[in-house]
């Protein structure tokens, strides 16, 4: 779903939590499934607009930039 919305310009703000755990490997979630881009310069533009801690996390606040 994440990348079927992106993919259609229709996210205005990501948010993301990093967590002081790590998790991973073959069968693991990514942030955005699906097709995605192979090249950096064809990825979602972000602006960072905001950066918190909440409890043990940081909260990362992105703007996306409209092309």
């Amino acid at each position: 779903m994440n990348w079927g919305m992106l993919s259609k310009g229709l996210v205005d703000e990501i948010r993301i939590a990093i967590a002081p755990v790590i998790v991973g490997g073959k069968k693991a979630t990514t942030l955005v499934e699906g097709e995605g881009y192979a090249k950096v310069s064809e990825g979602v533009k972000l602006e960072q607009v905001k950066c918190e801690q909440v409890g043990k996390c940081m909260v990362l606040t992105y703007k996306v930039l409209k092309t």
